[in-house]
């Protein structure tokens, strides 16, 4: 499976630089960095296995060559200035309080963080891509993967997957049903397929992003081994 997956990859990144050409469009990496989690103080600092939580994320993203800026979005100067020190190519970015609030979305994080390079820094992205820093497994290759898959079809935003193989059932008048009834016979059918949200990559047109909304109507996906869509999400 992780080689089929590969193989995938590989096809659409030869895709991309046939069409592409000379041509490349400002991809704008963001990275939030809430750290305030009363359940979870100083996760965006604690090391694993050696290094911070964070700096798996800003390896990752940096390795990417079709990200031209990269941007951290924090609500802690610990992590700002950490940013800083370690990582002199991206840049930290402050946000108000009522983006780190409980009932902050997302989607006003990026908008907020886009309009900041817009307004202040004069760099207009023509698409954005979102790293988790809960995702440390998370690779170059998937990021990039992402991205081809933003540029190769016609969605407004990608987000990163996995395959879910178990059998799942929806409640129906008659009692449960099978969501996916070739599993009842562990047979895999690509039309009955279920997919994760794992939270490592989301890729959107600057268009699509508004406080409200950053995937817009028409939504692709790559597909991520599950070994590694692991997120720290507790202790």
């Amino acid at each position: 499976n992780t080689r089929l997956l590969e193989t995938r990859q590989r096809i659409k990144r030869d895709a991309v630089r046939r069409l592409q050409g000379e041509t490349k469009p400002r991809i704008l990496g963001i990275i939030p960095a809430k750290n305030t989690y009363p359940s979870l103080p100083n996760v965006v600092l604690r090391e694993m296995a050696g290094k911070p939580l964070i700096g798996y994320t800003l390896d990752t993203a940096l390795a990417v060559d079709a990200l031209d800026r990269v941007v951290v979005s924090t609500d802690d100067q610990a992590v700002a200035d950490y940013v800083m020190g370690r990582y002199p190519d991206v840049l930290a970015l402050g946000r108000p309080d009522e983006l780190s609030s409980v009932t902050a979305r997302l989607s006003q994080i990026i908008a907020h963080t886009v309009q900041i390079m817009e307004a202040d820094h004069d760099y207009y992205p023509d698409a954005v891509v979102l790293l988790s820093v809960h995702s440390p497994l998370r690779e170059a290759e998937h990021v990039t993967a992402a991205i081809d898959t933003l540029i190769l079809y016609p969605v407004d935003s990608v987000i990163s997957v996995y395959e879910d193989y178990a059998l799942h059932y929806l409640h129906a008048q008659q009692g449960l049903v099978p969501a996916n009834p070739g599993m009842h016979h562990h047979v895999r059918l690509e039309r009955e397929a279920l997919y994760v949200d794992n939270g490592a990559v989301k890729a959107a047109w600057r268009d699509s992003i508004t406080p409200a909304s950053f995937l817009g109507e028409r939504v692709g996906h790559v597909v991520m081994p599950a070994e590694i869509s692991f997120q720290i999400k507790s202790e």
